[in-house]
C-alpha cells in the first residue's frame, strides 16, 4: 500500500474536494480500517462494473460513518 499527501499525486488532476462528513476515528484507526479493507478488496477482485474504485470508496466511507460519494445511489452495497 502506498500513499501521498492529499491532492499531491502527480499522476492525477484533482478538480474539487467534496466533504462527506467527519469521523471520530484516529489516524491509527483509519489506517487499521484501510488495512482491513485491503484484504477485503484485493486487486484481483476488481470488476469495472460491479467492484471498482467507487464501490471501494463507498465501503470505506461506510466504515468511517460518512456519507456515500455523490452519484452512487445505484451502487450495490
Amino acid at each position: 500500500m502506498s500513499c501521498c499527501p492529499v491532492r499531491q499525486n502527480r499522476m492525477y488532476t484533482f478538480r474539487e474536494s467534496i466533504v462527506l462528513g467527519v469521523t471520530s476515528f484516529s489516524n491509527s484507526e483509519v489506517n487499521q480500517i484501510l488495512i482491513q479493507l485491503s484484504h477485503e478488496w484485493p486487486g484481483s477482485s476488481y470488476d469495472p462494473l460491479s467492484r471498482n474504485c467507487n464501490h471501494f470508496t463507498n465501503a470505506f466511507c461506510q466504515k468511517l460513518g460518512a456519507l456515500k460519494i455523490p452519484g452512487t445511489t445505484s451502487l450495490q452495497e
